[in-house]
């Protein structure tokens, strides 16, 4: 929407087109969208139901009318495509269980009602906390001018510990949860996969990854890496032992009847 997350325009650039995402406002705009975007094949339409609060729009808040995000998820289920959206305030969260939104991002501010709502359709939705984004922006984002106190005044350390626990909850509600995404203000492109070994177990609970770690499920969420820190108010997250850092051999099957070989180099 016009002002919202996502609209990057400026006054002297006000053309769509260099707005971080498209800007619709009011059911019709939001149909137009859709199918526009349905002629040019996409498979997922995202939309920002909250804000962010790095943005100055709080992650509090929410921005669409629910006529408007009900347009977009008719429209875009009409063609077959799934519908995910950005959902970090408690009002957000509700509007993806009741209109019908596949896959939910952050779900952080979830209240008890919020809780009572996914877990009666667990089966409907996924929920991709991001918590690294988190994580990061609390604790690894000084040099890029986002201390812990200027995350603190954001508003980041009071999300984080209750994403912590809404993850928490959502574990023993037995809601589908997705690993990954987000990853923030991180130095190196590898630096996403440290949050797999505390937040991540391997096990046979309901889990849907997109092909990102098949059969992996959501742990202990007070056990994410820079959790320990962000309680204790220490710094940047630990590095994680050369070791485990290194990467079995991979192999592969061959034709039918033949044993599985290493993978040639």
């Amino acid at each position: 929407m016009p002002g919202g997350l996502g609209d990057t325009t400026q006054p002297h650039l006000p053309q769509s087109e260099f707005a971080f995402g498209a800007v619709v406002s009011g059911a019709e705009e939001m149909r137009r969208c859709v199918r526009m975007f349905a002629k040019y094949g996409v498979d997922t339409l995202k939309i920002n139901l909250s804000g962010e609060s790095i943005t100055g729009f709080s992650s509090e808040d929410s921005q669409f009318t629910e006529v408007e995000i009900a347009t977009c998820v008719e429209e875009a289920k009409t063609r077959g495509k799934r519908v995910a959206a950005h959902a970090r305030s408690t009002k957000s969260i509700k509007q993806c269980v009741r209109l019908g939104i596949d896959v939910i991002y952050h779900a952080s501010f979830a209240d008890e009602e919020a809780l009572d709502l996914l877990e009666q359709h667990k089966r409907e939705h996924f929920i991709a906390p991001g918590l690294a984004w988190l994580i990061n922006t609390c604790h690894n984002a000084s040099e890029f001018g986002i201390t812990p106190e200027v995350a603190r005044g954001m508003g980041y350390f009071r999300e984080l510990e209750a994403a912590i626990e809404t993850m928490k909850a959502l574990r023993r509600r037995d809601v589908r949860i997705l690993p990954g995404g987000d990853y923030g203000f991180a130095p190196d492109a590898a630096r996403h996969q440290r949050e797999r070994p505390r937040v991540l177990r391997q096990g046979p609970r309901h889990v849907d990854d997109g092909g990102a770690a098949v059969r992996h499920v959501v742990g202990r969420a007070d056990d994410a890496p820079g959790a320990e820190q962000h309680r204790q108010g220490a710094g940047r997250l630990p590095r994680r032992p050369a070791a485990d850092r290194r990467r079995p051999a991979r192999r592969h099957r061959g034709a039918a009847g033949q044993a599985p070989h290493p993978r040639p180099s």
